[in-house]
């Protein structure tokens, strides 16, 4: 499954790093209570625990609650100063509304969460602050993503003032994600939503409140049975003309990433990663490599992979590397499609050392073409299981 950036962009370099509306946010209330809840399990730990060894005493093993708000009703998941123009001073990120050619935004800033900070289950409501001082910023435009779809239409923010996104349980991140689904772009902007400039540092925080009450998940499969190895089955897909030369972050690349319904299962210690690529309508007389990326579960940034073994052809070839897993890199067991992915940028050099070429606004060389790559990719079970005891022993 081919994996697309939703986004429109016009990127020279970019740094790694609805429903909203103006009334004032309800009070927060606390869950009502539900019948049996003494009778239920409950999963109080953290998104990045392991997933328990489903004994007796592992609340995964059967029907059961993930609270993992520590008796709080409200969280703050992101409070911090954003750059747009921190890393690369001349930065120039930029897009126009597909539906409305006439607005045009200059100036961005991500805020991707990682490392176990989710919309937690629970979450009713978001509320979304951004401020600025810098009068060169003219105004400040919010799109998101949430777990479900992309909110392309910018809604302009006042300054210091919270806006409030309703989330569902649909929309929240699903029990045991690793990384968060949800992504916000602070774009520039004025008043009104329409066309302005974003060219100085903002503080934006955002926090969930908590109102609906947890569902109750089933339990945790069992994806392993007495196997130590799992063959997570090929993908095809044609990816475009990217270049490793250029440009890395974290949302830059298309990719592939697993079969529909295959995840990489806790439990996994080893990914064996094969890939075989030809490239369409290639250039006389060039040579192409490929420089494979990967990001786990945990995300959100992409990780070089020299390869272990590759040969071929100018134009064709495979490729072998592995990953080592720890239990936070793996998908939740709830997951339908993997929040793994896989990128095969192309460069014209041995791929050793970063060499810049003539590139597009889009990161591509003059001389790439668009590759078919097949993806397959087998895990092997770690000798714990991934089991709670053996993590918090460690």
């Amino acid at each position: 499954m081919v994996s697309r950036l939703l986004v429109v962009l016009l990127l020279l370099a970019v740094p790694l790093t609805g429903c909203l509306n103006d009334e004032a946010p309800a009070e927060d209330a606390a869950p009502a209570a539900q019948d049996g809840a003494n009778e239920t399990a409950v999963d109080t730990g953290s998104p990045l625990d392991a997933v328990g060894s489903g004994g007796a005493d592992d609340p995964g093993s059967r029907a059961h609650k993930h609270d993992y708000w520590g008796g709080e009703t409200q969280i703050t998941i992101v409070d911090g100063d954003y750059d747009p123009g921190a890393e690369q001073p001349s930065v120039f990120c930029g897009w126009y509304e597909l539906e409305k050619p006439n607005k045009f935004h200059n100036g961005c800033v991500f805020v991707q969460m990682g490392n176990g900070t989710i919309v937690y289950q629970g979450t009713s409501r978001m509320t979304v602050t951004a401020t600025w001082s810098d009068p060169k910023t003219t105004g400040v435009a919010l799109q998101y993503q949430d777990a479900q779809a992309f909110h392309a239409e910018g809604i302009p923010l006042a300054n210091g003032v919270a806006h409030e996104i309703p989330v569902t349980l649909e929309t929240a991140d699903m029990a045991h994600a690793r990384e968060s689904k949800w992504m916000f772009v602070f774009v520039g902007s004025d008043a009104s939503g329409g066309s302005g400039i974003l060219a100085a540092p903002i503080h934006v925080t955002i926090t969930i409140h908590r109102g609906l009450d947890l569902p109750v998940d089933p339990p945790h499969p069992d994806f392993w049975g007495d196997k130590r190895v799992l063959d997570l089955g090929n993908t095809t897909g044609t990816l475009p003309a990217e270049t490793a030369d250029f440009l890395v972050f974290s949302t830059g690349f298309e990719s592939l990433t697993l079969p529909e319904g295959t995840v990489v299962p806790p439990g996994t210690a080893k990914l064996d990663v094969h890939f075989y690529w030809k490239v369409k309508d290639p250039a006389p007389g060039v040579a192409y490599h490929i420089l494979p990326f990967w990001k786990s579960a945990q995300g959100p940034f992409w990780e070089a992979m020299r390869q272990n073994r590759s040969h071929g052809n100018p134009d064709s070839g495979e490729g072998y590397f592995e990953i080592e897993v720890t239990p936070q890199m793996t998908d939740s067991p709830y997951a339908t499609l993997s929040q793994w992915r896989f990128a095969f940028p192309q460069t014209q050099h041995e791929p050793t050392t970063r060499i810049e070429l003539p590139v597009s606004y889009f990161g591509t060389s003059p001389l790439n073409r668009e590759i078919e790559v097949t993806l397959h990719v087998i895990a092997h079970r770690s000798a714990e299981g991934h089991d709670m005891d053996a993590m918090e022993a460690a």
